[in-house]
Formats: C-alpha cells, structure tokens, sequence
C-alpha cells in the first residue's frame, strides 16, 4: 500500500493500484511489489511539515521485500510504532504493553514508551521556543514604544505648564486637561507613524 502522496508523485495522473515497486537496489534479486492499496498521507514530524512519500507492507512480506542474509534473518531489521488508546494512565499503560510484547516475543525490544501529549510536546517544542522568543521580542518593543510615548508626553506636558495653568485659571475642568493632553499625544503618535 502507498500514501496519497507517493501514489501521485510516481504515478501523476494514473491509477496507482495495480503499479508496481521494488524495495531497495532495483540490481538485487528482490521481488517486485503491488499497489494494492492508497492511505491517507500520515505525518511523522509537525504539522506544518508536508506528507512524506511512504509504503507499507504486511509484516509477513518483509523478508520477501527485504531478503535474507545467510543465516535466515531478515538484511534488515525491520522496526515500527505501536499506537494505543487506553483510559488506564500511562504508566500503568507501559507495563501492561511491555508484559503483553514479552508474552508474544521475549527479545522484541521496545524503546520510547511514552505517552502521546509528550510526543506531540517534544515536536512542538522547537515551534513553541520560537514563538516564546518572538513573543518576548514583541513585549519588550511594546515596553520601549510605551517608554517612549510616554516620556514624549510628559516633556510635551512639561513645556506646557504655564498653558495648562491658564486653562485651569479659566476653570477647565481635569478631564479638559487629560482630553488636552491625550489628544496631543495621539497628534505626536499620528505624525511619528507617517513618518515610519
């Protein structure tokens, strides 16, 4: 069986059953496989990433697709995920596929036992570490632009004195002053944005 995207890269246009495949050097004397089958495309890596080319066989085919060396095992080894849902949690999880894999094959090893949230945590973690530093980037020009609007504001403010205490005299009111004070500033933040 191949993946939607292996089915289109080497058989653009056609029907993918029925096409064939040889597994490793085309100069060995391995057998040719079927397309019997096309799966949707399943990603290993991230999201984002696209689908990789992909085939599948019957674990029984593989020392026909793969061969055998001289003493009967298979060139080589042949490896592969077990996926499982359970509402048992993870640990008590491990134990019981690793005793279940012991009763069916004693020297079959099984690495990486780990539950799906840190696998999907450790792909995204790249991801995750760039967008933290994008987003701390982010919030320190957010604290310089408001540093600096400020200190623009209050100098503003502080060359206005006299013209504020006037207005107070006149009986303007201490919203009047903030209006006052904030539209300039808008002012100053409009024409620094033409300019940028």
């Amino acid at each position: 069986m191949v993946n939607e995207s292996m089915a289109k890269h080497c058989w653009p246009g056609q029907q993918a059953i029925g096409g064939r495949i040889h597994a490793g050097n085309p100069q060995k004397g391995w057998p040719w496989a079927t397309i019997v089958g096309i799966v949707a495309n399943t990603k290993l890596g991230a999201r984002d990433e696209t689908g990789q080319r992909s085939w599948y066989a019957p674990e029984e085919q593989s020392s026909a697709l793969f061969g055998e060396d001289a003493s009967g095992t298979l060139a080589r080894a042949a490896g592969g995920y077990i996926a499982l849902r359970s509402a048992l949690p993870p640990e008590q999880m491990t134990q019981t596929l690793r005793s279940t894999v012991a009763g069916i094959d004693p020297v079959l090893a099984l690495e990486h036992v780990q539950p799906m949230s840190d696998v999907i945590s450790d792909v995204e973690a790249p991801r995750r570490f760039n967008t933290d530093l994008i987003t701390a980037f982010a919030l320190g020009a957010l604290l310089l632009a408001v540093t600096g609007i400020y200190a623009v504001v209050a100098f503003s403010v502080s060359l206005r004195t006299q013209e504020i205490a006037i207005r107070m005299a006149w009986a303007l009111q201490r919203s009047g002053i903030a209006r006052l004070v904030l539209l300039s500033g808008a002012k100053m933040a409009l024409i620094a944005a033409s300019w940028a």
